[in-house]
């Protein structure tokens, strides 16, 4: 026993892993009353011991904070000699912001919590500054916010990394440092962008945010046992809010087009969108974070009412606004969801199929009658002021479901109806005057895209995305077809029950939309070679039913169904 009290008294104590201070107390538990004296006394220096190493653990987090804090007030500084003898004050995010409103105010610093830094108004702020201009005493206070957030930057990633913190703990350090690395590059945030999905790369790879987001999706008893629900959530909250942070700076810079390229959490069976899945927004609904999610959708209400139950297409055009075909008329919305108007020009008489935009914001517009048990089918064109500047049939005997252009083609998709005629799915390829070249036939087609190489996705049912290059060629004299080549590229399965296709530019992504029978309705992007990259639980109501999708010039995806417009 001396012996023990001697390596106690010479503090190898607190050298000793935990396992050995159990084993130690637990050998010391069935001894005589001075050994369980001792016992009481080791097992509080063991407590003593932990809570010292918990304050040690936190040291490079309360670093971080406060060289971030010191930095901010230097920005602060910078701004005042730019703007004149405004104060600036360091104030919690409830103050009062009278001062701060005014023109040329200088941004107030917002106090650091573990909900993460609101630095959003003090980038807008420091973007609109020119920072050349600034005199010795500015160039001197900027020198020193930067060493600041360089030195913020090192101390919380020394602390992310250290894995005796909490995971809250952990994952405000890693907020710390990514706010830190913007504000170091405050003169051009958009340069470490790229540094920042690296960081929530690394964020989203670590164990305890994997695993919380899995037991929460997954709705795995087992795992929810593991683990406690509120903390569960807290963890799942603070994630979504960094990755708001960088969504919001992306923005910001005018970076719409890397919106797609923010990093996705692998729970194992698929990767989720940590901002825009249905079931990411539900949990944080619950403690309040919702604003957290950038989905969004629009149509259900308003003074033009809800869609009505009728296929129609979706198309958007180079001022971002949203072209929705139902019934006979097509109604625009600008890229908030705000109805614009609405026209027909008088002479749609049947349902709108679907629509099209070209590059000069030019709609083609293809509408389906009924004659008894004929239909015909027509394309109308209109210019960007919503003017019919041409029309033109079809053709007889097909029921066309999808329109689409390419280097000034219409490519329509549809099905034989003749009476005579086996019933075939092909595409009808003309020209822009109507003038028809030729088709192309493929089974099993649901919907139709284009690539940025130009080559044809077909979805097929059930589950299955084919590739095809297409060339089209005419003799010169008399535009007659020379050839038409379908070559296929390449086929890969997708996710069951996809109804609508699209691709997305800015990633190089294809795009599907599926419902399940059960309602579990996802929007899916894969790589152009079929590997999923990314998924995303949409709402979709049991009586719904989805139509159509496509991608804004921003990169925002919008799917149309029955009953709304869905915006990812």
């Amino acid at each position: 026993m001396s012996a023990i009290v001697t390596a106690v008294l010479q503090g190898t104590l607190g050298l000793l892993v935990k396992k050995g201070r159990q084993s130690l107390s637990e050998k010391l538990t069935h001894g005589d009353v001075t050994n369980q004296q001792l016992r009481s006394w080791i097992v509080h220096e063991i407590d003593d011991v932990k809570s010292k190493l918990d304050a040690f653990a936190k040291r490079d987090l309360k670093t971080s904070v406060s060289f971030l804090k010191e930095g901010l007030v230097l920005l602060g500084k910078v701004m005042t000699t730019i703007h004149g003898d405004q104060s600036c004050t360091e104030t919690g995010p409830d103050a009062v912001e009278g001062e701060a409103k005014k023109p040329g105010a200088c941004l107030r610093v917002t106090e650091v919590t573990t909900a993460g830094v609101n630095i959003l108004n003090l980038a807008e702020e420091m973007r609109e500054l020119n920072l050349t201009d600034l005199n010795d005493e500015g160039k001197e206070a900027l020198s020193d916010a930067k060493k600041r957030f360089d030195n913020a930057r090192c101390a919380a990633t020394e602390a992310f990394n250290n894995d005796a913190l909490t995971p809250c703990d952990r994952i405000l350090a890693m907020a710390v440092r990514l706010m830190a690395t913007i504000l170091e590059k405050v003169e051009n945030p958009g340069s470490v962008l790229e540094v920042c999905r690296s960081g929530l790369e690394e964020l989203h790879l670590t164990e305890m945010v994997q695993e919380n987001f899995k037991a929460e999706l997954n709705k795995s008893i087992k795992a929810k046992l593991k683990l406690n629900s509120d903390e569960r959530r807290e963890i799942i909250s603070l994630v979504c809010h960094i990755n708001r942070i960088i969504y919001d700076v992306t923005l910001l810079m005018g970076k719409n087009e890397d919106l797609f390229l923010l990093p996705c959490v692998d729970i194992g069976d698929e990767k989720v969108d940590p901002l825009r899945d249905v079931r990411v927004a539900k949990t944080l609904r619950k403690v309040n974070m919702d604003d957290c999610c950038v989905a969004w959708s629009f149509g259900q209400f308003g003074q033009d009412g809800r869609f009505r139950k009728m296929y129609g297409g979706i198309a958007t055009n180079t001022d971002e606004q949203l072209l929705i075909a139902q019934a006979g008329e097509v109604k625009v919305y600008d890229a908030t969801g705000t109805f614009l108007n609405s026209f027909s020009d008088g002479i749609f008489f049947g349902q709108i199929r679907a629509l099209a935009t070209d590059r000069a914001d030019d709609m083609y517009v293809l509408v389906e009658t009924m004659d008894g048990s004929m239909i015909d089918s027509d394309i109308y064109v209109f210019n960007k002021n919503a003017s019919c500047k041409d029309e033109f049939p079809v053709e007889s005997a097909f029921a066309p479901k999808k329109v689409i252009l390419r280097d000034n083609h219409l490519f329509t998709l549809g099905h034989s109806v003749a009476a005579c005629e086996e019933l075939r799915e092909y595409v009808v390829v003309c020209k822009t005057d109507g003038k028809r070249i030729g088709e192309f036939s493929i089974e099993n087609m649901e919907d139709i895209t284009f690539d940025n190489n130009g080559n044809i996705m077909v979805l097929n049912s059930p589950s299955c995305v084919s590739v095809f290059a297409v060339t089209v060629t005419t003799n010169d004299g008399d535009d007659e077809p020379k050839h038409d080549l379908l070559n296929f590229v390449n086929k890969f399965e997708v996710a069951p029950e996809a109804a609508a296709i699209a691709f997305h530019r800015t990633t190089g992504n294809v795009i599907t939309v599926s419902q399940t029978p059960d309602s579990r309705s996802k929007v899916l992007l894969y790589s152009k070679e079929g590997k999923l990259e990314r998924s995303i639980d949409i709402e979709v109501e049991k009586e719904d039913d989805i139509q159509a999708a496509t991608v804004t010039m921003d990169g925002s995806i919008c799917v149309k169904t029955w009953k709304k417009v869905l915006v990812l």
